[in-house]
């Protein structure tokens, strides 16, 4: 559970400001829910400030119109610094004329490099993430787990306990998808 000190609930309101408006795909919910449940998956396993405001704000630079030196500015380097590592590279529109497969190749190689505070919040990230897909679009939910097979393995030694955690969701998610296609869904 997160201890909301003051440094925490202005990232939080900060956040809440930036992804305004934004909603999750599957759900219709307010998308700052995402990264509220990702910084409270988080909080488990570490109480470090700016790893958990890294995880309120680990979406910020994809999806909107927040800039690095708005994030470095308000919290500082080592936020920015993971936030940076936590934010896509090998996007369709810096390789536009590259498939997917390739991108999600590169960038589990890229994730495979970043820190073990970043990638504690990625495994996060992937656990959240999982849930909605798998529940709401089986059909994409197989290529996801494909690709989130491949960025497991390089956030394997960041934290075992959460490592172990994630693993046993994507199991258990490949068990439901087979399942479901047993019987035709």
């Amino acid at each position: 559970m997160i201890n909301w000190s003051n440094r925490l609930i202005e990232a939080k309101d900060f956040a809440r400001l930036a992804h305004a408006g934004q909603v999750r795909k599957y759900t219709g919910e307010s998308y700052i829910f995402h990264p509220l449940e990702v910084a409270e998956i988080v909080s488990e396993y570490t109480d470090d400030e700016d790893v958990i405001i890294a995880a309120i704000h680990h979406d910020l630079l994809e999806d909107t119109k927040v800039l690095v030196l708005d994030i470095y500015e308000r919290f500082g380097g080592r936020v920015t610094e993971f936030v940076e590592e936590l934010t896509d590279f090998y996007t369709s529109e810096i390789f536009p004329n590259q498939n997917r497969a390739w991108r999600k190749a590169q960038e589990a190689a890229r994730i495979a490099t970043i820190s073990n505070e970043s990638k504690l919040i990625k495994m996060a990230d992937l656990f959240s993430n999982t849930k909605s897909i798998v529940e709401h679009d089986p059909n994409f939910a197989r290529v996801y787990l494909r690709e989130k097979t491949v960025v497991m393995k390089g956030l394997k030694g960041a934290n075992d306990e959460l490592y172990a955690r994630v693993e046993n969701q994507l199991k258990e998610s490949l068990d439901i998808l087979g399942k479901q296609d047993n019987i035709g869904i």
